[in-house]
């Protein structure tokens, strides 16, 4: 397994995850979904995240095993003052259950703690995402509290989401 920083040569097999996935996904990332149409909006879509990554303002990373894109996980919504960053991330269906996820977090927190410098880290769940809750716990994540009204849907109604957070520094 490897995890990377996404780059321009990762469009076709992302685009390929996305639409391999593209129901899977849509309760859980509803905008990117939305925004991935084709190899086009992929590419542009990753020239974004790639400008995020520079400018420090998130990371977007990439899960490889076998050379073959399978998932990624992001620390986003980066607050500086605060020194805390929310966590986001999916896999192939084909790939849950085996524990990359989990192992792909465990990196990331490394990341944020030893290169980025962040205390906090935190995550916003649907109560119905089970198998992600138990990713989060297993790497020490407490839920804090549900927020109410929190997320907007694929079919545009608002949801609660449970609150996870890890203190990392």
């Amino acid at each position: 397994m490897n995890i990377r920083l996404i780059t321009h040569q990762d469009c076709e097999k992302f685009y390929q995850l996305i639409e391999e996935n593209r129901i899977f996904f849509r309760p859980y990332f509803p905008k990117t979904i939305e925004q991935i149409t084709d190899l086009s909006s992929a590419q542009n879509f990753i020239n974004e995240r790639i400008n995020v990554n520079l400018l420090r303002q998130g990371y977007y990373f990439i899960i490889e095993i076998e050379n073959q894109l399978i998932g990624v996980v992001t620390l986003k919504e980066i607050d500086w003052q605060e020194s805390i960053c929310e966590l986001a991330y999916f896999i192939d269906k084909s790939q849950e259950g085996k524990g990359i996820i989990s192992k792909s977090i465990k990196e990331v927190i490394l990341y944020c703690s030893n290169k980025v410098k962040l205390g906090k880290i935190y995550a916003r769940v649907s109560p119905s995402n089970v198998g992600s809750k138990k990713v989060l716990e297993k790497n020490g994540f407490t839920k804090e509290k549900i927020l109410l009204n929190n997320f907007k849907n694929a079919n545009g109604a608002m949801e609660d989401v449970e609150y996870y957070e890890k203190q990392i520094n």
